[in-house]
């Protein structure tokens, strides 16, 4: 991953950031790891229950990549920033910062998209955009193992590991998709390991890393850093400015902070963080956050949380739904059984946490019970600090990963009949996540196998009922036979299957953001090769107008 980061600023410094610099590191990448691979002898273990965690980890991990592949880049978040920001990058042969109505494009961690950057440019498409994720959910079974291994686990607990990271029902979902909290897992479960093995240097690069990918990784790896290997933090903090550094200083240069704006738009609508901080506003969101955790099939079930959650919250003298540490217009609900990634529970997961927490704790083990208390006080980071969000079950995927080297710990010391009954539980509880998943289903009337993969960038778009206008808007816009594209999307900020659908047609095709009004206006005229000749706004009345010359 670090030579992905470094070669991506690298070229991009020098404009050249195309296909054959990026096939020459990818060959090098391939040639490294052929050389480290030499001699290592593969054996399959005879014991049952290994065999059984590997059938499973292999099962869920076939069922994602075939739906990775299978569908087209379609969470909201993909086509209104992961995926555009990687559009524009490939354009302009640079990674540099460019006018945006959606911040999120240009000041987000962006370690995730450059893996899927590499992937387009040696593709010439998005084919391959989703292994990314599943790449990274395959390595983190694998780095979960690992883990458990240096916390003294034998072959039963490592194994137990790694099926417990394949069955986190939200990191099946998001397994076949674009989102970084997968990768965020894996890179934090590499830094445990090297904090483990007193490994400073490769702690400070994982842990580097995990801030470029996604900004929960400032509250989840700060615990595990200080209980792990204290003596690491100023060689730590080092490695996140290096490798971090040519961010920053985009982010610096757009809104004078290394990590942007408190907001997507800089208006100060939309904010991210509380505010204020308080002990109030913590209390509210972790009970919240753990209420959401609780979603069962059962309605009468989710609506008795849902009433404790509000009955809590008046004892306490709080508003259930207080602006100051809650998501504009949106209210807490009774929790949900959903098989979407942005907000599937881990109920089963989360008990066996706390019920591996107690344990530990009684037993007084020290390394195990701290990991489980370093992933509690991430939970809490995020409480304290982010306001409630209806869709934030994505961003507790890291913690759950961590959690489950402490809880294979634990249940590795069960009586082996008992580890498979607990294994094949899991494995039916995320059955039906990995063959329905809400956007990239492999069955049922909407199986990806039913559907033009075109349609597929549409299926996280339902509520919107845009999809045939962006198929008309598409036309149109073909039929000019102009290439240079000015999209508005101040109103609408999903433009990736527009930019997709034209750019499958004729790879000439240039894109640039008009009528920005937020800070990053000042680059509008950074890229002076783009002088559109249509228009296309997005959610307006009238979505395509040629513009004169």
């Amino acid at each position: 991953m670090l030579a992905i980061a470094a070669a991506t600023e690298t070229f991009s410094y020098f404009h050249v950031l195309e296909f054959w610099p990026v096939l020459l590191v990818w060959l090098g990448l391939a040639g490294f790891a052929v050389w480290r691979l030499r001699g290592v002898e593969f054996r399959l273990e005879s014991d049952g229950v290994v065999q059984v965690c590997l059938a499973v980890c292999a099962g869920l991990w076939t069922l994602e990549g075939i739906a990775a592949l299978a569908s087209a880049p379609n969470s909201s978040d993909a086509m209104a920033y992961h995926m555009p920001r990687v559009v524009y990058w490939i354009q302009h042969k640079s990674v540099e910062n460019y006018a945006t109505e959606y911040l999120n494009q240009i000041m987000l961690q962006p370690l995730a998209e450059y893996v899927v950057l590499h992937l387009q440019l040696l593709t010439g498409g998005d084919r391959l955009a989703n292994l990314g994720a599943w790449l990274a959910t395959g390595g983190s079974m694998l780095a979960a193992s690992l883990v458990a291994e240096k916390m003294g686990a034998g072959v039963h607990g490592q194994a137990l590991a790694a099926v417990l990271v394949a069955t986190i029902p939200n990191g099946v979902l998001q397994a076949s998709g674009v989102k970084n909290e997968a990768l965020l897992s894996f890179l934090l479960l590499a830094a445990l390991y090297f904090a483990l093995a007193k490994r400073s240097l490769a702690l400070s690069v994982a842990v580097g890393l995990s801030c470029l990918t996604k900004g929960t990784a400032y509250l989840f790896a700060g615990p595990l850093v200080l209980f792990f290997a204290p003596r690491a933090v100023p060689a730590v903090a080092l490695g996140v400015l290096l490798v971090n550094g040519p961010f920053f200083t985009r982010n610096i240069e757009l809104s004078g902070s290394p990590l942007g704006f408190s907001s997507a738009s800089a208006d100060g609508k939309y904010v991210w963080k509380n505010e204020p901080i308080s002990v109030r506003g913590a209390g509210s969101n972790l009970v919240r956050h753990v209420a959401d955790q609780m979603g069962e099939r059962s309605e009468a079930w989710n609506q008795w949380v849902y009433w404790k959650v509000e009955g809590l919250h008046k004892r306490l003298g709080w508003s259930l739904d207080d602006p100051c540490c809650t998501w504009p217009y949106t209210k807490f609900a009774p929790p949900k059984n959903t098989s979407h990634e942005a907000d599937r529970n881990n109920r089963w997961h989360f008990v066996l946490a706390l019920l591996a927490a107690v344990y530990f704790v009684w037993k007084r083990e020290f390394a195990p019970a701290a990991l489980l208390v370093a992933a509690g006080l991430g939970v809490l980071a995020v409480a304290g600090y982010l306001k409630w969000q209806p869709f934030m079950g994505r961003m507790f995927l890291p913690l759950f990963a961590l959690a489950c080297v402490p809880v294979a710990l634990w249940v590795g010391r069960w009586k082996w009949p008992l580890q498979i009954v607990l294994i094949l539980f899991l494995a039916d509880h995320v059955r039906l996540m990995a063959l329905q998943n809400a956007t990239r289903p492999l069955r049922g009337e909407k199986s990806l196998f039913l559907q033009a993969r075109e349609d597929t960038y549409f299926n996280d778009m339902v509520t919107w009922e845009v999809n045939d206008v962006y198929k008309k808007a598409i036309a149109e816009v073909a039929a000019t036979g102009c290439k240079m594209v000015a999209v508005d999307i101040t109103w609408f900020q999903l433009e990736y299957p527009l930019q997709a659908q034209l750019l499958a047609r004729d790879k000439g095709y240039r894109f640039v953001h008009v009528n920005t009004k937020n800070p990053s206006r000042k680059y509008e005229r950074r890229w002076k090769d783009l002088e559109p000749c249509v228009l296309v706004c997005l959610a307006c009345d009238r979505w395509v107008e040629p513009l004169a010359d």
